[in-house]
């Protein structure tokens, strides 16, 4: 989900402005946020994602680094299934969340982006979070 803002505490994450698929160009910042859920026998086991932007063609979106060099622009986190606490029925699921923000993104006017999730190597056409950017500003617009 794309949000305004977004922050994680305890397992949960509060947004601020979640849900928008439409944004202006370089001018507002971005959170990202995804919940994952596991089914109760993933205590202990071990998972990577990542979300990397991209066109809606699925190419990457280059951005220049804080060195000058271009880059793709893929976040990547990890973590751990905790076990569950000693008052939780066996075979209750898991759930963890990810949120990440970011400052406004250099990204051109009157474009389709996407957000591509990808968790374990295994990415899905549902799991990316697509977006466009306006073609002009539009005072007020976020």
């Amino acid at each position: 989900m794309l949000a305004d803002a977004s922050e994680s505490h305890g397992g949960k994450v509060s947004l601020l402005g979640g849900g928008w698929s439409l944004t202006t160009a370089g001018s507002t910042p971005t959170s990202l946020a995804a919940f994952f859920e596991f089914s109760g026998d993933e205590e202990g086991a071990d998972h990577t994602f990542s979300f990397a932007l991209t066109h809606d063609d699925g190419s990457p979106v280059v951005l220049k680094t804080a060195t000058g060099e271009s880059s793709p622009l893929i976040i990547a986190g990890q973590f751990t299934i905790g076990p569950h606490s000693s008052d939780v029925p066996a075979g209750a699921p898991y759930t963890a969340a990810a949120q990440i923000s970011m400052g406004p993104l250099p990204l051109e006017p009157g474009h389709i982006y996407r957000w591509q999730l990808t968790l374990d190597g295994r990415a899905e056409p549902e799991w990316a979070a697509r977006f466009a950017t306006r073609t002009g500003k539009d005072p007020g617009a976020t």
